[in-house]
């Protein structure tokens, strides 16, 4: 099974206002579910990359940051961000996220612009930088996008404009056996039992039979370290048994003789 992998999917007008999928990370992982039912299974996923490539060539040429890198101060990041949202024409491109089956919920949205008439690249994770952020997935999440129709933007893709959008992940993943919480059960449910008749042996008065102070009752035959097999405690029960009938013939070897 992969441990990394690849994906991409391009928007063109036909796709309209629709939210596309991009990766499904549930499918990916359905073939471990064959060890679910005796295993833990546990992955750790990372997204490490997601950009698109942009052919907006209806659009006219828009401001282009030049002059803003990774190193850039925020707020020469943010007044070059206010300076494409208030210039030019726009696509907005939202980005999405659902769990399982659940609703598309948006996460972001970037703004895609022409420049000079040619492809573009565009880093949706960080914006204006040269390179991405890696983030940390849930393994039943669902990544999509969508072309956002807004009044004061474009409206859409139109005519041969394309927006193609990949990234790759990676994932890590752990199997451990289950615990059978049968067999727990029932090794306790033992050692309850276990100190539980060692408790009622150690009551005994010490001149009793059973619990005499002379180095062959029951009591002083069976210790706690004894209790790990019922074996042992057998074995040892009747070790008491025959320290107390001696050499007694059989006829009197009953505790009433």
């Amino acid at each position: 099974m992969k441990n990394s992998g690849t994906f991409i999917r391009s928007l063109v007008p036909a796709d309209g206002n629709a939210i596309a999928t991009l990766v499904d990370f549930n499918q990916i992982l359905m073939p471990y579910q064959e060890f679910t039912v005796d295993n833990i299974v546990e992955h750790v996923i990372v997204l490490e990359d997601l950009q698109a490539k942009c052919g907006l060539f209806s659009l006219l040429e828009a401001p282009w940051p030049n002059n803003v890198t990774a190193l850039s101060s925020d707020a020469a990041q943010m007044a070059e961000q206010d300076k494409i949202k208030k210039e030019g024409q726009k696509v907005y491109l939202g980005i999405y996220h659902a769990y399982g089956n659940g609703p598309w919920i948006k996460k972001g949205e970037e703004i895609l612009q022409n420049k000079n008439s040619l492809e573009q690249p565009w880093a949706l994770m960080a914006p204006f930088f040269s390179t991405n952020e890696t983030a940390l997935l849930d393994e039943d999440l669902k990544i999509g996008v969508r072309v956002e129709n807004k009044a004061q933007g474009n409206g859409g893709l139109k005519s041969s404009d394309y927006i193609s959008i990949f990234g790759s992940w990676r994932k890590k993943t752990e199997i451990r056996k289950k615990k059978d919480e049968g067999m727990e059960a029932v090794w306790a449910e033992l050692e309850t039992l276990k100190l539980a008749i060692y408790g009622r042996l150690t009551d005994l008065p010490a001149n009793t039979l059973l619990g005499r102070s002379t180095g062959t009752g029951v009591v002083e035959q069976i210790s706690q370290s004894t209790f790990a097999k019922s074996a042992d405690v057998n074995a040892a029960i009747n070790v008491a048994i025959e320290d107390l009938a001696g050499a007694a013939p059989a006829v009197l070897d009953t505790l009433d003789e």
